[in-house]
């Protein structure tokens, strides 16, 4: 068995390289989705959230500007509360889209984490089947090796036979010429050669069965080596698969069961937002119409004092012409008939007022009380006012002066 190893020279060494070039790249891939981080996002730290929040705010401050100057426009022109609260309740309406807009960036921020985690497994998918093409490829490569050495094999051993076949032939026929020139003598010599010959071709063959069987048992020893490293690896990599896939599973599950409720915890405080806004701007306007019904109201009274006023400056108008001519004309020995200047008192002094400027005054004063207790005008205003209504000839100083001592001014 010895020589006919050194014969043949057998080596069991594979050449195969037997490095699958995809298994790093595979298990990287496989450690990023294990490793993942679980998904979160912060709209304060988003560009788009923070674009969009100067936006709506300055949107929001425009329309609420807006609304105080046409309701501020319907009461003259000057600021009440009124105008601020429905320019407030415009601000919060249109910041209420910012919610809107804040839930939409969530779902794009998660949707993005969703596509890069199905980016992933695809790469795991494609690496994974690189990694079983390779696979193959070295099996196949290490099982065209073991075909050709056990072909080589055999066809040394078919060489070896038809040698030994010549070189036996070849002994028959020296056998048989040497057996035809001795005598009969020598035919127990012979006999007792061809035995010995017989013995050794048969220790020949016993070696040769043996290395076959050799050669065999060995193939089938690492056939069966290799199957079983392959049957290991391909339960491992199954056991493998199927845990990223459980892993992955549970990890989609885990995520919509968050997403879910974090969803619907937003979804609920929003609704409680919307309801306390909704309160507030309720409340609000009907605090404004509360103080609407008191500027009416204010405004009806002003208008009713205003149209008395006129009626009875109208009547007071009349009263006076016939109250000064009379005095001038009794002043005058009634020669003079007072036009233009001459109808006035050349003295200074205020005379006392008539009764229908007396009943003027007192509905004049009620009113000038109003406006100054209510801040509308300050007591200096009221004064002026009434001054330069007497420069204008808007009122008579008498009626003024009556208006002041009504007020409490009179020393003023």
């Amino acid at each position: 068995m010895a020589l006919l190893k050194n014969i043949f020279g057998a080596s069991s060494k594979s050449s195969v390289d037997r490095t699958n070039k995809w298994e790093d790249e595979r298990q990287s891939i496989y450690d990023q989705i294990i490793n993942r981080e679980k998904f979160s996002y912060d709209m304060n730290a988003d560009a788009l959230y923070k674009q969009y929040a100067q936006q709506y705010e300055q949107n929001a401050k425009l329309a609420m500007q807006d609304t105080v100057g046409q309701v501020s426009a319907l009461t003259g022109g000057y600021g009440n509360s009124y105008a601020q609260t429905a320019g407030q309740a415009v601000y919060n309406q249109q910041m209420s889209g910012l919610n809107d807009k804040a839930l939409q960036l969530y779902q794009m921020a998660l949707n993005q984490y969703n596509a890069e985690g199905d980016r992933l497994m695809q790469m795991y998918g494609i690496t994974a089947d690189q990694y079983q093409t390779e696979y193959n490829r070295i099996r196949d490569e290490i099982a065209d090796e073991q075909w050709q050495k056990s072909y080589d094999e055999q066809r040394r051993q078919y060489n070896l036979g038809l040698a030994m076949d010549a070189a036996g032939m070849a002994m028959d026929m020296g056998q048989f010429m040497l057996g035809t020139a001795v005598d009969v003598g020598k035919f127990g010599a012979g006999m007792a050669f061809d035995i010995s010959r017989a013995k050794a071709e048969d220790a020949f063959r016993r070696e040769e069965i043996d290395w076959e069987k050799y050669v065999y048992n060995n193939n089938m020893e690492y056939n069966k080596e290799r199957d079983a490293v392959t049957d290991s690896q391909w339960q491992a990599s199954h056991a493998l698969d199927e845990k990223a896939t459980n892993a992955n599973i549970a990890l989609n599950y885990l995520n919509y069961y968050l997403d879910e409720k974090e969803v619907n915890s937003n979804i609920e405080l929003n609704n409680k937002r919307l309801a306390l806004d909704e309160k507030e701007v309720n409340s609000a306007i009907a605090l404004n119409n509360k103080k609407y019904a008191l500027d009416e109201k204010a405004t009806n009274a002003d208008i009713a004092l205003r149209q008395q006023e006129l009626k009875m400056s109208d009547e007071h108008f009349k009263q006076g012409l016939v109250y000064d001519y009379a005095a001038l004309n009794t002043k005058t020995g009634g020669k003079i008939t007072p036009t233009g200047d001459d109808a006035k008192p050349k003295d200074d002094t205020i005379r006392e007022a008539n009764p229908t400027e007396k009943m003027l005054a007192a509905a004049k004063t009620t009113a000038y009380k109003y406006k100054i207790a209510t801040g509308i005008m300050s007591e200096e205003q009221a004064m002026k006012e009434l001054g330069s209504m007497v420069y204008n000839n808007q009122m008579s100083e008498a009626e003024a002066n009556q208006i002041l001592k009504n007020l409490g001014y009179e020393n003023k």
